[in-house]
């Protein structure tokens, strides 16, 4: 042997119970839905006022996630069913989403988990507009500063509203 002496200390030789994760799964699912309402309040009532879209593309384009491509021909007009569709997908996807970044966020402080959040918002603006436009073609129509400005805004608002709600394991 090179003469190298490993020593164990006896405080390490205990096991310690495991502490509860550091994400607040509670949080994370609120902060998705609020998320959510911003995403949607962007896409239905801030876009037709700054481009002139129409509200029901995005519900249409949502919708056609479960629905397929048949939803989506002009005109884009109210359709009860497809707002249902669209808002169960809309909401899932995004708990889903910050569920997954809330490991992220929890160890962040407030104001750098919002930058982190504002900073996957646009991540998910490239994977969902341009990355799966192979699966769902319709999407290249919505790659427009609104649609990032929403997903930006998504991020942001679910990183704050996490950090506001989170519970610390010791509260738990």
């Amino acid at each position: 042997m090179t003469g190298i002496k490993i020593e164990t200390r006896p405080e390490t030789r205990h096991l310690r119970p495991p502490s509860p994760p550091p994400e607040d799964w509670a949080a994370a699912g609120w902060a998705g839905l609020y998320g959510g309402c911003v995403y949607l309040f962007v896409q239905l009532v801030a876009a037709p006022v700054l481009i002139g879209a129409s509200p029901w593309a995005p519900v249409r384009f949502i919708a056609a996630i479960v629905l397929g491509s048949a939803v989506l021909p002009p005109p884009f007009t109210f359709d009860p069913l497809l707002l249902i569709v669209a808002l169960t997908v809309n909401f899932t996807l995004s708990m889903l989403y910050t569920r997954a970044l809330a490991p992220l966020w929890s160890r962040a402080r407030p104001r750098e988990a919002v930058g982190f959040g504002l900073a996957a918002g646009l991540v998910l603006f490239i994977v969902n507009f341009y990355a799966l436009t192979e699966i769902f073609p319709w999407f290249k129509a919505e790659r427009e500063w609104v649609t990032l400005l929403a997903n930006a805004a998504f991020g942001a608002a679910s990183a704050f509203v996490y950090k506001t709600l989170e519970r610390r394991p010791a509260d738990r």
